[in-house]
C-alpha cells in the first residue's frame, strides 16, 4: 500500500531507512552509517536475519581479494566471460559489469571496515566449471565461526540456523567443516569430536537452550553484521513492519509502520 504525505508529521526523521534485516540490509545500514547518514531498520516479525540467518551464508565474489591468499588467481575479464556465458543474455551486460566492478569492493570493505570475517573456499568450485572462465574454487567466500558472545542478549533475537545445517540438528559447523565431515577427509573424527565436545561443554548455557552460541554459515554472517550495527549504534526495530508507504511529489519519503499496535511514521529523507 502507499499514501500520501498530506503534510502530516513524522514520529521519527532520518536520512537512511532499510526495511529488512537480512544480509543485504544490514550491509547497507552499516555502508550508510559509516558514510554519516542516521539509520535505522525496520523487521516485520519478532527476529532478526530473515533467510540470510537460514542460508549457508556464501557469498559469490568473483575476483575478490582473498583468491591470492589460497593460491587461486583471477581476473575481470575471465569472470565477465563466466558470467555472460551461464546468464546466455538473460542479464544485460552492464548489469554483470557492475556486480563485478562492486562485489569485490563490498567483500574487503566488510572485511576491513567491519566485523565480518570472510575465507576464501578453495575446493568449492564454480557451478558451471565447463563455462569459460570458470575457477575450481576461490569465488566462493563464507564467514568464519562466530561466537555469540559478541551479540550478547541479541543473539536469542536471530533467527535460528536452517536444521539441516546443523550436525543432529544442534551443531552448527561452517562450509569448510562440513566438507571435511562429509567427504570423510583426514582428520574428519577429531574434528566431529572438537565441535561436539565445544557443544556439550558449553556451561551453564547448555542448562538454558539447546541452541549452538558458536555459529556458522549464515547465523555467522549476520550475527558479524548485527555485531556491527551494534558497534555503530543503529536502531533496529524488531516486531515493526513496514504497513505503508508515503509518498511525496511523485516518489517515496517514508514509511508508516507498526510498532506496539501503532502507527509510526518514519521519514527517511
Amino acid at each position: 500500500m502507499s499514501g500520501q504525505g498530506s503534510g502530516q508529521s513524522w514520529d521519527h526523521t532520518i536520512d537512511w531507512l532499510v526495511v529488512g534485516t537480512g544480509a543485504g540490509a544490514m550491509t547497507s545500514a552499516i555502508v550508510a552509517h559509516d558514510l554519516g547518514a542516521t539509520t535505522m531498520l525496520l523487521e516485520k516479525g519478532p527476529l532478526y536475519g530473515g533467510s540470510s540467518a537460514m542460508s549457508g551464508g556464501g557469498l559469490w565474489v568473483p575476483n575478490n581479494h582473498l583468491m591470492a591468499g589460497v593460491g587461486i588467481t583471477d581476473s575481470y575479464d575471465d569472470s565477465l566471460a563466466y558470467l555472460l556465458a551461464v546468464t546466455a543474455g538473460s542479464v544485460a551486460e552492464k548489469r554483470l559489469r557492475a556486480y563485478l566492478d562492486q562485489s569485490p569492493k563490498m567483500a574487503k570493505y566488510l572485511c576491513e571496515k567491519t566485523r565480518v570475517d570472510l575465507v576464501s573456499l578453495p575446493e568449492y568450485p564454480d557451478y558451471y566449471p565447463n563455462a569459460p572462465g570458470s575457477r575450481p574454487g576461490g569465488r566462493a567466500l563464507e564467514p568464519k565461526a562466530f561466537h555469540s558472545r559478541n551479540l550478547g542478549d541479541e543473539f536469542l533475537k536471530m533467527r535460528e540456523t536452517a536444521i539441516q545445517e546443523l550436525i543432529m540438528g544442534r551443531v552448527s559447523m561452517t562450509v569448510a567443516e562440513a566438507r571435511i565431515l562429509f567427504c570423510k577427509t583426514p582428520g574428519w573424527v577429531a574434528l566431529m569430536l572438537r565441535l561436539m565436545a565445544g557443544y556439550w561443554l558449553d556451561l551453564p548455557w547448555r542448562f538454558r537452550s539447546a541452541r549452538d552460541r558458536k555459529l556458522g554459515m549464515g547465523n555467522a554472517l549476520v550475527g558479524m553484521l548485527r555485531a556491527s550495527l551494534l558497534d555503530r549504534g543503529v536502531p533496529l526495530w524488531l516486531d515493526a513492519p513496514a504497513r505503508e508507504l508515503v509518498v511525496e511529489g511523485g516518489r517515496v519519503v517514508g514509511v508508516v509502520a507498526e510498532r506496539n499496535g501503532r502507527p509510526v511514521r518514519v521519514r527517511g529523507a
